[in-house]
Parts: C-alpha cells; sequence; structure tokens
C-alpha cells in the first residue's frame, strides 16, 4: 500500500485532538546494534518531521536491558526483529496471540485468538480450514495493525558452481556446515 502522509496528519491531528494535547512524547526502545539505532534514527526523523507536535526519545540499550523495558512494557513504541523458525505463517502469527510472552505490544484479539486457537486444535485435521484460519487471523491483523512491519529482511548468495551440500531453509537460513567442494 503507499503511503499516505496527507491522511497520516490528519489522523494524527485528530488523535491529539481527542486527548487533549498538542504535543506527546514517544519512547521509542530498540537494542543498541547498529543498524537497529539507524532505523530508530529513521522512525525518529520522519516521525518528527510529517507529525507535528511528536517529539520521539531514543533509547537504544543493551539487549538485556531493552529486553527488561520490552517485558514490562516500560515503552511506547520498540523494534525488534522475528526470525520464522519454521516454514508455515503460525511461526509469526503466534507472536501476537494475546498470552505470548514476545507479544510485547500486549495485542488482545479475542477473534484473532479464536482464529490461531482453531487452526491449532479443531481445524488442525482440515488442510482447508487450517488455511481459512491462517487467512482470517491475518486479515484481523491487517484490520486492527498492532504491530507495523517496516521491512522483510532478504539475503543474496553467490555460489560457486563446485560447492555442494549447502542445505536451504525454506525460512531463509542457508546451512553451510556440511557443504564440500566438488
Amino acid at each position: 500500500k503507499k503511503t499516505d502522509v496527507k491522511e497520516a496528519k490528519k489522523l494524527w491531528r485528530e488523535g491529539l485532538k481527542e486527548v487533549g494535547k498538542k504535543k506527546v512524547n514517544i519512547d521509542y526502545y530498540t537494542d543498541d546494534q547498529s543498524i537497529n539505532k539507524n532505523i530508530a534514527q529513521f522512525v525518529q526523523s520522519q516521525m518528527e518531521e510529517k507529525l507535528p507536535g511528536s517529539n520521539v526519545s531514543i533509547h537504544a540499550v543493551p539487549v538485556k536491558n531493552s529486553q527488561s523495558a520490552l517485558q514490562n512494557g516500560n515503552f511506547d513504541m520498540n523494534f525488534v526483529f522475528w526470525f520464522a523458525d519454521f516454514g508455515d505463517p503460525i511461526g509469526d502469527l503466534n507472536v501476537l496471540k494475546s498470552d505470548n510472552v514476545s507479544n510485547y505490544g500486549k495485542y488482545n484479539s479475542k477473534a484473532y485468538d479464536s482464529y490461531l486457537n482453531a487452526a491449532q486444535t479443531s481445524a488442525a485435521a482440515s488442510e482447508e480450514s487450517y488455511w481459512k484460519n491462517m487467512r482470517n487471523a491475518q486479515k484481523q491483523l491487517n484490520q486492527d495493525m498492532p504491530v507495523i512491519p517496516l521491512y522483510t529482511m532478504t539475503e543474496s548468495h553467490l555460489l560457486n558452481p563446485k560447492v555442494r551440500g549447502i542445505m536451504w531453509h525454506p525460512v531463509g537460513q542457508v546451512d553451510y556446515t556440511r557443504a564440500y567442494f566438488k
């Protein structure tokens, strides 16, 4: 979907009016890796430039401190990576179930939870039913927008045709432990 700054500004003004404020201070937590600090600075600059009255304070702290702040809900915004463990959307979608410890924003939707629960219990035996629940869960997320995906990581690999034994996992990980030259 195309970015709509005009609509974002309109909604931002409405939100400020609703809470009776002209300015909002936002605490943005992330860990202190260079890429995450760069992303935080980009988000900060875009918000402060395009949403008048937003003041974003970046807290780029060591991972242990970042995790503590997230688990305790001491943030307004945060940036985290999530990598799929296996090639099925349930691995990603489960993160936002209301009872998942990694659901740092405390997203809570009975409808969303019910789709995932059905997919893992009664509907699990039927492939058609399973995927229907997965699609419905994704539609619920799209409607509620509890998270904002910023980007999807990708990797490129140059491969010597003489190399054999590389395992390419469906979730994008590459295993070179059994690689050898032919």
